[in-house]
């Protein structure tokens, strides 16, 4: 991918005797623009009002403009520095499909963005950065950009995963040693402002380790989050009343804990074969009518078969995922399990390449959910039932979506 690369000379406002310390430095302006229309509804919900009515629309899909700053400080150290922002050029808001927030766009460091140190012994960085939820070439979301697809590895409905893009990270990322690298991941979370008051001042904090193998046949990825202390636990449910409530010891405090590990084949070049299992559990959650009761502990499976192949200027892909019923549902105290927790999911889908940089695509992605569950894909708000996708009002529907895009990476 071509990148606009600006060689900057690094000086000081003092003169002549700062420049004998100084060294070149690089700033790398990269980015990317995607764009579809999108046809997507959710219906088949089991609760009265709970359909989600076909609506078209023209849809961005992690659009961002980023800069790379990179300088050489001599014995073999250097200093870097990313800062990556969303921009929703459908409408030029902050908003998402949902009319939700998208809390990817709005201002600068949206996305990924740190400030960090390396050398030969690898780096420390620190900022806001993906713990837990990114698996490289393991998943279509992330790495080919068609739409929207059926992974719903990270948003399962019921439970929630430990962490996404988190806030306040400090990470250190060793080196490659024969194709083997790891990162380890630190957050304190949110121990601050309005969730630091009172009685409620217990820690949120948040512990992340993420292992890779990659050589020319195969990619391994292996990730563990622990989320503890968490706003009244992680039922994807109550995200929205949770994030007004600091759990404090005295009642358990939530506690989520997700892992997640995966093989890819590659068997030929641009093409792989890719198999992910994540294994969540939520612990002390709040009460969701009906389904759970406050301190039921929460545990579900998650396995997703990924297919891509090259052809010239095509690629075709293909993603089905399913998930096992969760565990641990006590529906309403002194109930029973109430079942029909579980989702499946697949995305059918093509890329036609113009050049390396520049695509158009077409997808088709199909989620189904069982009566007493909401999976759905909604990262940045590109569900248009909200910014957290469909919810427990919502149990039962099917989201479908599909889309025909274009994306150019500069």
């Amino acid at each position: 991918m071509q990148k606009k690369l600006i060689t900057l000379a690094v000086a000081g406002a003092l003169g002549a005797p700062i420049l004998a310390y100084a060294q070149a430095s690089t700033v790398e302006i990269y980015g990317r623009a995607n764009l579809a229309w999108q046809n997507w509804r959710a219906t088949g919900s089991s609760v009265v009002g709970g359909n989600l009515a076909s609506r078209t629309r023209i849809a961005d899909s992690g659009s961002r403009i980023g800069f790379r700053i990179n300088e050489n400080l001599g014995g073999g150290l250097r200093a870097f520095a990313v800062i990556e922002s969303g921009a929703n050029i459908d409408t030029g808001t902050v908003n998402g499909q949902s009319g939700a927030a998208n809390t990817s766009t709005g201002t600068l460091a949206t996305r990924t963005s740190y400030l960090g140190l390396g050398g030969s012994w690898g780096d420390v960085r620190m900022g806001r950065q993906d713990v837990y939820w990114v698996s490289g070439p393991l998943t279509q979301t992330g790495p080919n950009y068609v739409d929207q697809t059926a992974d719903f590895i990270t948003d399962p409905g019921i439970l929630g995963i430990p962490a996404a893009r988190n806030n306040n990270v400090l990470s250190y990322n060793s080196p490659t040693w024969s194709g083997f690298n790891f990162t380890v991941s630190y957050s304190p979370n949110a121990t601050e402002a309005a969730t630091y008051t009172g009685t409620g001042q217990a820690k949120d904090d948040l512990y992340g380790i993420t292992l890779r193998y990659n050589a020319p046949q195969f990619y391994v990825q292996g990730d563990w989050a622990r989320r503890r202390n968490a706003f009244a636990s992680g039922a994807g449910a109550t995200a929205a009343a949770a994030a007004a409530t600091f759990v404090t010891p005295a009642t358990g405090a939530g506690r989520i804990v997700g892992m997640k590990a995966g093989l890819g084949w590659r068997y030929q070049p641009g093409a792989m074969i890719s198999f992910l299992a994540e294994r969540l559990r939520n612990d002390n959650v709040a009460a969701i009518a009906g389904i759970a009761t406050a301190g039921d502990d929460l545990k579900q499976n998650i396995y997703l078969l990924n297919w891509e192949h090259t052809f010239g200027q095509w690629a075709v892909y293909a993603l089905y995922a399913w998930s096992s019923s969760v565990k641990g549902l006590t529906g309403a105290a002194g109930a029973t399990d109430p079942g029909n927790t579980k989702s499946k999911g697949y995305t059918l889908a093509a890329k036609y390449h113009f050049s390396k940089r520049t695509g158009a695509y077409i997808s088709y992605s199909q989620i189904r959910n069982q009566a007493n569950q909401w999976a759905d894909a909604s990262g940045g708000g590109m569900s248009s039932a909200g910014a957290g996708g469909i919810a427990a009002g919502n149990a039962g529907a099917d989201p479908r979506n599909i889309g025909i895009g274009m994306l150019h990476n500069f």
